[in-house]
């Protein structure tokens, strides 16, 4: 299947350069994109990681095809940025360019499927729409999440049906009885949040949808199938507030320094060891990165992809997770205009880091605590990005595996 592409408002063209790839030129991409976003593009069944290389794929050609065309991409990307006599490396600010058609019809041209959006809820059918659309963006390694979506993304967007779907919606509760550009989600939680929320802003539909994704990313499962069951709990979520009804929210806690080799689930608390390096949400290189190598406690810290490896048997693991704490809230009044502020869940976050620091000492005689990196709300009309905890060098290291795990998390659950 051919694909046309063409990257808009940069001036380039990105032509069919005839399938040629090469190892090289596979480690560039892997770079730029990470291998999420490839695993997703080529549709590729098989094991694909951070550390699998070209040579140990098993491509067909429309994979190989769409692998060049994306080595293209990135580089019709740079050299535009440096035509321009601008500084850096270019390529964040190119990809927001390439249209997401362009990501969609290489999938498809690999036998990629897209799942259908569940009918009966229009908003969700809505949004959803919205998501399949720009979900390959969204995937896109990077270390900074801002403006991640396509340039156009608001331009796509219908307001005038979407306004109309709200006002003939329970969620119409939620929001000031002002139209037009002044309309808004509008009001307060027990937590103390206080919600403003603009859906004509370039933050306003478009957060519903980036918040789906980063909580997915946030519990190591963004399948685009999960990234869409997220943001129907969300809106299902936002919907019992607005009949006054209360429900949870969840509330992520960033821990490094740790190695699990398995979730675990508490009553209200659930924690997820981090999937990988090329995690695309928010928090993955803050959690996992490290500054220097280093050896601790018999094993070596590699900088380059965040794992710690043994010597002996040069088995990798992956250190860092994330902890999932529910939140009950319910509305307590309709808040001000253009006012929004998160509030921190202390009360929470005390708790678990009380019980988790004591589950550490009482089962492995662990003197030294776990360290937060980052807390952020996972409410829907909240944009990513929250409370930066500690970014301070290692202090002590907690490899969590066997029995050692079996007895930590027993000790986690009392």
């Amino acid at each position: 299947m051919a694909v046309k592409m063409a990257v808009k408002n940069v001036g380039i063209k990105v032509r069919n350069n005839g399938g040629i790839m090469n190892k090289e030129s596979y480690e560039i991409i892997k770079q730029y994109f990470g291998t999420k976003f490839i695993q997703y593009i080529i549709d590729y069944d098989g094991e694909l990681n951070s550390w699998t290389t070209f040579e140990e794929l098993e491509l067909n050609n429309n994979q190989i095809k769409a692998l060049a065309y994306l080595d293209d991409i990135q580089k019709k990307c740079r050299l535009s940025h440096l035509n321009k006599e601008n500084f850096g490396d270019g390529f964040k600010s190119g990809i927001k360019q390439v249209e997401p058609s362009i990501f969609n019809n290489l999938r498809k041209s690999c036998g990629g499927m897209f799942p259908q959006v569940e009918k009966g809820d229009p908003i969700f059918e809505f949004l959803s729409n919205l998501m399949i659309q720009h979900y390959a963006h969204l995937l896109i390694k990077q270390k900074e999440k801002l403006f991640s979506f396509h340039s156009s993304f608001f331009e796509t967007i219908d307001l005038e049906i979407f306004e109309s779907l709200l006002s003939q919606d329970i969620l119409s509760d939620l929001m000031c009885k002002e139209n037009g550009l002044n309309h808004a989600f509008q009001f307060n939680l027990s937590d103390g949040t206080q919600i403003y929320r603009d859906i004509h802003s370039f933050f306003g539909i478009e957060i519903i949808i980036w918040r789906a994704f980063q909580n997915s990313c946030n519990q190591m499962n963004y399948t685009l199938e999960n990234c869409l069951n997220e943001l129907k709990l969300l809106l299902k979520n936002l919907r019992e507030l607005a009949k006054g009804k209360q429900t949870t929210f969840s509330y992520f806690i960033g821990l490094s320094w740790i190695y699990l080799e398995k979730n675990i689930e508490m009553e209200d608390i659930l924690i997820h060891p981090l999937d990988s390096t090329d995690n695309p949400g928010l928090y993955t290189s803050l959690i996992a990165n490290h500054e220097n190598e280093m050896e601790v406690e018999g094993v070596f810290i590699h900088p380059s992809d965040s794992t710690i490896t043994n010597h002996e048997n040069e088995n990798s693991r992956l250190l860092g997770a994330i902890a999932r704490i529910q939140v009950p809230i319910k509305v307590i009044g309709k808040g001000e205009k253009r006012v929004s502020r998160t509030v921190l869940p202390s009360k929470e976050i005390s708790h678990f880091i009380k019980k988790i620091n004591l589950s550490l000492f009482f089962s492995l005689n662990k003197n030294r605590g776990i360290i937060l990196t980052f807390g952020e709300s996972g409410f829907v009309l909240k944009r990513p990005g929250g409370y930066c905890f500690n970014s301070s060098p290692f202090r002590s290291l907690n490899i969590l595996e066997n029995n050692d795990f079996d007895t930590f998390s027993s000790w986690l659950k009392k």
